[in-house]
């Protein structure tokens, strides 16, 4: 069985990326700000800056809208 499907709006397809890109993303927030199995501060201030760094892509993917 093959099955094509066609948008006739690339935006559609983008849409769905970013909205699961951004799904990702907050995953990755919570997991960077949850975990403190981390005792080296190197490692405390690396996933502070994960955490940031997501922060900063989700406001940049995402809808202003909502």
């Amino acid at each position: 069985m093959k099955l094509k499907i066609e948008f006739n709006d690339d935006g559609i397809v983008y849409d769905v990326m970013d909205s699961v890109f951004v799904g990702l993303l907050n995953r990755a927030l919570i997991s960077a700000t949850q975990e403190s199995d981390f005792s080296h501060p190197d490692d405390i201030r690396m996933q502070a800056q994960v955490a940031e760094a997501c922060k900063v892509l989700i406001a940049y993917y995402s809808d202003p809208n909502e």
